[in-house]
């Protein structure tokens, strides 16, 4: 058996390198997601009387695998480190969307896999070649009229293209992209009175759910993922965690206080509860469609904007396009109330989860415009015209 060292390259802080035997036992592979000493491993062997060294990786489960396919090999006579390589093999459309998917099924939640899937095959309509080299920024457009011609808003044909490119940028081709513009549409907060005759349309356990959005400004699947484990009722705060089937945003965990009237809510709620889940759906499984059931209720409440109605004179129970009864509107409901009394926009930065205060600060900004001292501000700037 050919004789192949292990070893292990750290970079000292003045520059130089040094070369030291890892001990097997105590250091385990990052596969199993345990840390291992940061540094880069190097096998080291001989080839035709010279000594070799070939780094491969920081991963010690992966540099011992290197280390014995190497040994197997030269075992057999089948290293030739003078070899060129085989040129790569042209990849169909087909096999590269089919990997794609597998590898986004297995890193993305369930729900953002979905999205691509439906992105790209729609896409596969309109590319018709067979090569995935052969995509041009013609088959983008061509995708994007189609789009265009389903209905499809400009945002939504932006998030389509955006996913195909992602694709792409996946497989290393980056001279294909193309821009579509839309019209940035701001999300404002609920008014006092639309919310109060919305929740008076609701039921009891529709009121709960629309409350608990509200009260804790979490997102959709943060609701719809919520348990009573994620609940301490004691000390009324809910919270954002890691569980089986769902990862936060940005991989970061939160706590949320929650108004008492809503703590007092679950108490009574988790006393006849049987589901390990807040708001559980059909089987069991997390609700998912709750923007459906808020149309519904916003439209029993007679709440319809004139943009809700569509040419058949659907109002915004039966029309997806209705954009402002939506689940989002909720967190800028949110934000705005707790910066109306008083709470700081660093605590609701940390509340809503944004990784940065511009974000929250954007929330925030038309809350200020509405403010009694701005309109007294902007009175007496034209009080010379009254």
């Amino acid at each position: 058996m050919p004789r192949i060292g292990l070893s292990l390259r750290i970079e000292l802080p003045d520059g130089s390198r040094r070369y030291v035997k890892p001990n097997l036992k105590k250091q385990r592979t990052t596969l199993t997601g345990e840390v291992h000493p940061e540094g880069v491993y190097a096998l080291r062997y001989q080839e035709n009387g010279k000594r070799c060294w070939k780094a491969v990786g920081s991963d010690l489960g992966i540099a011992i695998a290197q280390r014995d396919i190497l040994a197997a090999e030269m075992l057999l006579g089948r290293h030739n480190p003078e070899a060129k390589p085989k040129a790569p093999e042209r990849l169909t459309f087909e096999e590269a969307l089919a990997s794609y998917l597998s590898n986004i099924q297995a890193a993305k939640s369930y729900r953002t896999a979905k999205v691509y899937r439906y992105a790209l095959e729609q896409f596969r309509k309109v590319f018709v070649k067979k090569f995935l080299d052969e995509v041009r920024n013609k088959d983008l457009y061509n995708y994007a009229a189609a789009l265009r011609e389903a209905g499809l808003t400009a945002r939504t044909i932006h998030n389509r293209i955006q996913e195909v490119t992602t694709f792409l940028r996946h497989f290393d081709i980056k001279d294909v992209g193309i821009t579509v513009k839309y019209t940035e549409k701001k999300v404002k907060a609920y008014r006092a009175d639309e919310l109060q005759k919305f929740f008076a349309a609701c039921t009891p356990d529709e009121w709960l759910v629309f409350q608990f959005f509200l009260g804790s400004g979490f997102r959709e699947q943060e609701v719809a993922h919520m348990t009573w484990n994620d609940v301490d009722l004691e000390r009324g705060i809910a919270m954002v965690k890691e569980k089986p089937g769902f990862t936060p945003k940005d991989h970061e965990e939160r706590s949320v206080p929650l108004p008492s009237h809503l703590v007092a809510a679950l108490r009574e709620k988790q006393k006849a509860a049987t589901s390990f889940l807040l708001f559980p759906g059909s089987h069991g499984k997390p609700e998912g469609h709750f923007l459906r059931l808020l149309k519904e209720r916003a439209h029993k409440a007679g709440l319809n904007c004139g943009h809700c109605i569509n040419k058949k004179g659907q109002s915004c129970a039966k029309h997806p396009v209705c954009d402002h009864w939506i689940l989002h509107r909720f967190r800028k409901s949110f934000a705005t109330m707790h910066h109306d009394s008083g709470v700081s926009a660093r605590t609701i930065q940390v509340w809503l989860g944004h990784s940065d205060l511009e974000t929250t600060l954007r929330y925030l900004a038309d809350a200020d415009i509405e403010t009694r001292e701005v309109r007294e501000q902007v009175d007496k700037s034209f009080a010379a015209f009254v």
